[in-house]
């Protein structure tokens, strides 16, 4: 079954583009000199095959898991409902764990659904061991977009959502994408959409190429229909 994000996405996209021009994601012009990676086993998803890009490959991906490392860091409770799931990412001999949790929290009466946390808990946070330790956090806007960090201490980039198509200023309902600023610059970029394409800055040192490479994985894998 295509999930509701992907068929909203379509519909957009047909009613912006040109015929038979595939919809891509725009990306900020500090990427556009790079060649864009592609992704495969992103789309469609199968849970436990591999997911991969360049150098980089997803060596176990299970929904449903939680590893303990992960919820006294991000503060998530049994009384909240999340999605976990966990990644072991590598480009070698040394791999990085993520536990990741996407959240579907509400209170509802009489159809009028609230947040008990009012937005202080991300829609998605992870947690990353291997390159030191690192958290991703997402929060959704009221304008339907999200925003966030991920942070490893010693670096923080900026996350946001982007939910414009290249060649047309419409925007789209459902992320089509990511983008990470660091350093006053779009630093790497990730295509959700179609089969998925990674962009990363070359002159990112190696160490922080692999921290964004596996904070691009959980993306990947992360749905924000599936918290609604």
């Amino acid at each position: 079954m295509i999930p509701l994000r992907k068929i909203a996405l379509i519909v957009v996209a047909a009613l912006t583009l040109p015929a038979c021009q595939v919809a891509q994601m725009r990306i900020a012009p500090a990427l556009e000199p790079l060649a864009a990676v592609p992704v495969s086993g992103a789309n469609p998803r199968r849970w436990n095959a591999p997911l991969a890009f360049g150098p980089w490959r997803s060596e176990v991906a299970y929904e449903g898991l939680k590893w303990d490392f992960a919820l006294p860091i991000l503060g998530i409770t049994a009384g909240y409902s999340t999605q976990p799931y966990r990644v072991v990412a590598s480009a070698g001999a040394n791999p990085v764990q993520a536990e990741c949790h996407a959240r579907a929290v509400s209170l509802a009466r009489k159809g009028l659904a609230v947040d008990p946390a009012f937005g202080k808990l991300p829609a998605f946070a992870c947690v990353f061991r291997g390159r030191g330790e690192g958290t991703l956090r997402l929060h959704a806007t009221s304008l339907g977009q999200e925003t966030g960090a991920l942070d490893y201490g010693d670096t923080q980039w900026a996350l946001r959502s982007v939910h414009r198509f290249r060649g047309t200023s419409v925007p789209s309902g459902p992320p089509l994408g990511y983008e990470f600023e660091g350093g006053g610059r779009v630093v790497a970029a990730v295509e959700v959409i179609n089969q998925g394409r990674v962009w990363i800055d070359p002159a990112v040192s190696p160490r922080d190429q692999e921290r964004l490479a596996v904070a691009i994985m959980v993306l990947l894998l992360y749905d924000p229909a599936a918290g609604d």
